[in-house]
């Protein structure tokens, strides 16, 4: 018995695997840009807004400006990592790291009365 391919069988088969390959390729791709998330809050209302895994930078601030519904709302923004908002009574902070506590602690607020209002970790 021949176990040869024909050379159709064998393009065939190349195509396939090249397809297959390719597309796992470009969903690991769309899935390491859907990493965007933002925080939005507003220090005279203290209302907040939050958006999390979003495809653009643009769209998760827009997102997260939009849940917070006030015209003063300051807004970060992060990429494949972890965003924090910390009030302190009058005054807020915000921190961001690759883990929950590291962004914590880069929001730098030390104080009795230092609360972690919202938080998020986008995922890569």
């Amino acid at each position: 018995m021949n176990m040869l391919l024909k050379p159709t069988k064998l393009i065939k088969y190349s195509l396939m695997a090249f397809i297959i390959g390719t597309s796992v390729v470009v969903s690991h791709q769309e899935k390491a840009w859907a990493g965007y998330g933002a925080i939005s809050y507003s220090p005279e209302t203290g209302r907040n807004g939050i958006s999390n895994n979003q495809a653009s930078r643009e769209s998760a601030v827009q997102e997260a400006r939009r849940n917070c519904a006030q015209d003063d709302c300051k807004t970060r923004w992060v990429r494949n990592s972890c965003l924090v908002l910390v009030v302190d009574n009058s005054k807020y902070y915000f921190g961001s790291g690759i883990s929950l506590g590291s962004a914590e602690k880069d929001a730098n607020c030390s104080g009795p009365q230092c609360k972690v209002t919202k938080y998020l970790c986008t995922n890569n």
